[in-house]
């Protein structure tokens, strides 16, 4: 699992990721895909288990950001 945001434009995408990494989040950005218009996706490590995403992604919830786990 990892944890995912809506997409954004790469400007935006490349800020969120610096701001999660400064933070110790592995972020990374990820290439639109052909149907996306064009939009970026951010997202936060890949996880050994769901329980680790979540504790992950309550630690982006108190950070004001909104993510949701993916299953890669």
């Amino acid at each position: 699992p990892a944890a995912r945001f809506v997409g954004v434009t790469q400007t935006s995408a490349d800020t969120v990721v610096k701001s999660l990494k400064t933070r110790g989040f592995p972020a990374y950005t990820v290439a639109p895909a052909a149907n996306s218009g064009g939009l970026f996706t951010v997202r936060v490590g890949i996880y050994r288990d769901r329980a680790d995403a979540e504790a992950v992604q309550g630690r982006l919830n108190d950070d004001k950001f909104k993510p949701y786990i993916i299953k890669q």
